[in-house]
């Protein structure tokens, strides 16, 4: 730990919402023993160097003394206390809000997690659908609140080492238990929050005079010494300006957004959607098949009690295809004698964008997935449609008796893919 030690601005890029930015850690005597000279700054160098390492570990050992701190976020700046433990920290934070006339607070505060795996650890979800929430969403500008049971939310509380009644407990106009979390998608807070032990919970910093909430006034230093806040982290705008947005994981597996916030409903719903594109070479015979038998496939899902699917999309698209074309008829008619609607089809060329917008990417041929992977790089998600590795042969031109074979093929190859992601889903 270094004390009395003044050390000059640097700028410093990358990491933050503002790359470039000017970033600075102003140490305030209002927790002196790190650093006890009003106005000193610690040395926050280029990303990964000593300074900045040195940096982050004075910030979070305020945190772990039971100091206040200022730490930026990709939504506002927040004032930081560590809520765990003995709590002391949450106390300091709340002498400052009480000696500004605040009023009582009548809804939980929000931990902020270092990590969705910290998250997962600490409370279980069970719905596949919190799970895609979580994953798809966290770290990001969204803030939860997870309905449990009771038990679960005890639990939890115990493995975190807070007290009741801090990040759990009934939000204004909503029934029921629910535990508030948030993992900010920050180099620097994430880092920080990753050095400190326990819960950290935060206020807007504007809820304590400290700018706008999307940055920080020039003289945050000495307001932030008038007030007692151990440190200021400034990393210039953030990239939001506004509030996370709440969603409350629901006790039924599903969920609900609660408010706007600094993405929006259809933007929340286009990242939680699944989907999954299927491939072949005109987008009249195989992959519409494809995509005709997962819509039905996944509309015959069922989960228990408690459990919601993720909402998936069946998307298909060739590697040759023009636009425009309808499906063959004898696809149409191998579609309609295993009772599945073919409904109605248009045919798309594939481009980029439908490869990285996919969760899975399944192809009939090798041949396909080579194409697939020349257009998009290197995809994990791209494979085969057959768990086997058997090619789907194009019937085109053959005899009716050929297009039923390959949508048994095609039928008997997505069930399996569908059991692995769904499986996958619940890990």
């Amino acid at each position: 730990m270094l004390e009395n030690c003044a050390f000059p601005r640097v700028r410093a890029a990358g990491g933050g919402a503002s790359k470039g930015q000017g970033r600075e850690i102003s140490q305030t005597p209002g927790f002196g023993h790190l650093n006890p000279n009003s106005g000193s700054r610690i040395l926050f160098g280029m990303s990964g160097s000593p300074q900045h390492t040195l940096g982050i570990d004075q910030a979070a050992a305020s945190l772990r003394a039971g100091g206040v701190v200022v730490l930026p976020s990709e939504t506002i700046y927040g004032i930081y206390a560590r809520a765990g433990g003995k709590g002391e920290g949450l106390r300091s934070l709340l002498d400052m809000e009480s000696r500004r006339g605040a009023k009582s607070r009548d809804y939980p505060w929000t931990w902020h997690a270092p990590s969705r795996e910290r998250l997962e650890e600490a409370l279980p979800l069970r719905s596949p659908l919190h799970k895609r929430v979580v994953r798809v969403l966290m770290p990001g500008p969204v803030r939860l609140q997870i309905e449990h049971t009771d038990h679960d939310i005890d639990q939890a509380l115990r493995v975190l080492d807070v007290a009741p009644g801090i990040i759990d407990g009934v939000f204004p106009g909503v029934p029921g238990r629910a535990l508030a979390v948030r993992v900010p998608e920050h180099e620097i807070s994430s880092q920080v929050l990753e050095r400190v032990a326990g819960v950290v919970v935060a206020e807007s910093a504007a809820a304590l005079g400290l700018g706008d909430g999307a940055s920080l006034p020039p003289d945050v230093s000495e307001r932030a010494n008038s007030i007692g806040i151990g440190a200021v982290v400034d990393d210039g705008p953030t990239r939001y300006g506004m509030f996370s947005t709440p969603i409350r994981l629901l006790a039924g597996g599903g969920y609900r957004i609660m408010a706007s916030g600094a993405i929006d409903e259809r933007e929340v719903r286009r990242r939680i959607e699944r989907r999954i594109l299927f491939v072949c070479s005109g987008n009249t015979c195989r992959s519409p098949v494809a995509e005709a038998i997962a819509r039905s496939l996944l509309a015959e899902r069922s989960l228990p009690q408690g459990q919601a699917p993720v909402p998936t999309t069946a998307l298909s698209a060739g590697t040759a295809a023009a636009s425009g074309l309808a499906m063959t008829s004898e696809s149409a008619r191998a579609l309609e004698e295993m009772g599945i609607e073919p409904g109605r089809h248009s045919s798309r060329p594939l481009t980029r964008d439908m490869l990285l917008g996919a969760d899975y990417v399944f192809a009939m041929t090798r041949q396909h997935q080579k194409t697939i992977e020349m257009m998009s790089g290197s995809l994990a998600k791209v494979a085969l449609l057959d768990p086997g590795g058997a090619e789907i042969e194009d019937p085109i031109g053959g005899p009716l008796k050929q297009y039923r074979e390959m949508a048994k093929a095609v039928r008997r190859a997505i069930e399996r893919r569908l059991a692995e992601i769904e499986e996958g889903d619940m890990q």
